[in-house]
């Protein structure tokens, strides 16, 4: 009986530790791509109120660092956009974030982000003004 029984536990063991679980998809791009799960687009609309701008040097450029305020709670995703229409001399950039509608608004706190973008000295070169644009406001700095 002893002889049977053994046998029969490690299979059943090892039939268990084959199978694969589902699960939610993969954030490393490449298992996506193996997968074949499709890349999805980019969902972001412009940042509530742009409240701080600030550039920390780097050895090649420089850091923009941007303290922004959604209209609720849990923004992810936040990107720079950049707008081809500025005028010569300046960057213009739309700060863009994902945000959940079904999530509530939250305190000033918990709507608070920080997004950051780096400036090579190259891409400074012959810049006067900064500008990031929010949906009620925009800001500027000098580099």
């Amino acid at each position: 009986m002893r002889r049977i029984v053994m046998p029969l536990l490690l299979l059943s063991l090892v039939g268990a530790c084959s199978q694969t679980q589902k699960g939610p998809p993969s954030l490393i791009p490449e298992e996506n791509m193996i997968r074949g799960i499709t890349k999805r687009e980019y969902a972001g609309t412009p940042i509530y109120q742009i409240a701080n701008l600030k550039l920390d040097p780097t050895s090649d450029g420089k850091i923009l660092v941007v303290t922004a305020y959604t209209n609720r709670e849990g923004a992810a995703n936040a990107g720079f956009e950049a707008v081809e229409t500025a005028p010569a001399g300046e960057l213009h950039f739309v700060l863009n974030a994902e945000v959940d509608v079904r999530l509530p608004v939250g305190s000033p706190t918990n709507r608070q982000l920080t997004a950051g973008k780096f400036l090579s000295t190259g891409t400074l070169e012959g810049i006067r003004k900064i500008v990031i644009i929010g949906e009620t406001n925009r800001l500027s700095i000098r580099p």
